[in-house]
This record gives C-alpha cells, structure tokens and sequence, in this order.
C-alpha cells in the first residue's frame, strides 16, 4: 500500500506541475533552445566542411584554391583552403530567433543563398557556376538535425515543468 501512496504523490505532483505550465512560455523556451541548437549544427557543418546531412560540400575549384595560395604562408594557405571560410563573416552571419512556431535560423549576408542553393552567373562571354553548399537543411531536417532539436525542445520542456512545479 505504502508503494501505492509514494506513487500518487508523484502523479500529484506532476498534475500540479503541468497545470503550472504556460504552453506559451514552454514554446517559447522550446523555440530559444532550439535556435541555440541549430546555430551550433551549423557551426559544426562549417567546421566538418559537410551540409546538414553529413555530405562533405564540394572541394573548391582549382582555380580558387590557386588564387587562395598565391602569397601566403604554409599556415595561411591551409587555413585559407577551407570552404565558406575566406574571411569567417558567413559563419558568422547566421542567428536564430523564436517564434510562436518554433524558430528561424536565417543569414544577413546577401551572399548566402548564392551558397545554400548554388548559382550561375554570366560573366563577359561566359558563364561562372558556384556550386550549392546548403548550410541550413531546406526540404528534409536529416537525423542529425531531428535528433539534437528533438533532444533540445526535450530538456527546455523538462526545465519549464521544474519551474512550474516549484
């Protein structure tokens, strides 16, 4: 009996919690941890040089690696070999903010749909291709993605039912 009791305390305990619950605020908490986590995923596709579904981008071309190595130090020149990383400020571009819906990660460099979705551009006579790079999923969140979100939107309703319940 006494296992019985202990039990119900708990489920009272937990009703109490949830009804303490704001849904309002638990998205809102949901959204912010969520936002957190795919700053961070984009940040390591950056450093892993791979899109959201762990497929390494394309290599640069010749042409640009050549023109990244002209003048520069061993050190320089393996830094400077790295993609979407000349000078950092499309890494560095990209924020997420909450919404009633859950978040959006979005860049403000102008560039970053030219390397999320790739481009051609005509240039004198011819024509010069930049090859896509996707940094933010787009059609499909891929496991790595719905796993770290799922286990982030987990623990911000987990910390919102412990402030609920006291």
């Amino acid at each position: 009996m006494a296992g019985i009791k202990g039990e119900l305390a708990k489920l009272s305990r937990l009703s109490r919690q949830i009804k303490g619950l704001s849904e309002a605020k638990w998205r809102a908490a949901a959204g912010k941890a969520m936002g957190a986590t795919a700053l961070k995923l984009v940040a390591d596709g950056f450093r892993l040089q791979h899109d959201p579904q762990g497929k390494p981008w394309k290599p640069l071309a010749t042409r640009t690696q050549a023109r990244r190595r002209k003048g520069r130090s061993k050190a320089k020149r393996k830094k400077k070999n790295k993609i979407l990383l000349n000078t950092g400020r499309l890494r560095a571009s990209f924020s997420a903010k909450p919404s009633s819906g859950g978040f959006t990660v979005s860049s403000n460099a102008v560039y970053a749909a030219v390397h999320q979705f790739g481009h051609t551009f005509k240039r004198g006579t011819g024509t010069q291709r930049v090859d896509a790079r996707p940094m933010v999923p787009t059609k499909k969140l891929g496991k790595t993605w719905e796993q770290a979100l799922a286990k982030s939107a987990k623990r911000a309703l987990e910390i919102q039912v412990k402030k609920a319940g006291g």
